[in-house]
């Protein structure tokens, strides 16, 4: 797995939105959307590589201490093979090393194996934002994973 600054994504970055696109065909982010959010919001990006293939990837920001899950895309043919658990991993270890506090996410009250996956990963639902999903409409579910309790055993 490879944790990527703007500086070092720019050499992945047409892999990335080949697989955004693949995964989320109708809310793919543009260009300068992604630059944005690693100028702006402390956007950082974990790439998984199988062989020279890109097969998934995780954009999250941190803000004071607390994180957001922004998007998260596994190719649909390497679905169901840890890929999705062992990015969750990753970044909750560099986002306990950073001492961030909580980390939020919403996700479409519909995608249940993901919805599975962050449960099976800490996480709770916090809320739910109605009709927030299009094409087709579905409702977000806002969850909530906390880590003050856990700091102590961190390595620093």
């Amino acid at each position: 797995m490879l944790i990527c600054s703007w500086d070092e994504m720019e050499r992945y970055f047409d892999k990335l939105h080949c697989l955004d696109k693949s995964c989320f065909p109708t809310s793919i982010w543009a260009d300068s959307v992604w630059k944005g959010l690693f100028n702006h919001q402390q956007l950082s990006t974990i790439l998984v590589f199988q062989k020279s293939a890109l097969v998934g990837f995780i954009a999250f920001s941190t803000i004071v201490r607390e994180a957001e899950i922004l998007k998260m895309g596994v190719k649909t043919e390497k679905t169901c093979q840890g890929i999705g658990a062992g990015l969750l991993d990753k970044m909750t270890q560099q986002l306990r090393k950073n001492r961030i506090r909580h980390v939020f996410l919403e996700v479409r009250e519909d995608n249940l194996p993901a919805v599975s996956l962050y449960q099976n990963h800490g996480f709770e639902q916090a809320g739910t934002r109605n009709d927030y999903y299009q094409s087709p409409l579905a409702n977000a579910l806002i969850f909530r994973c906390s880590f003050d309790d856990k700091w102590d055993s961190i390595p620093k």
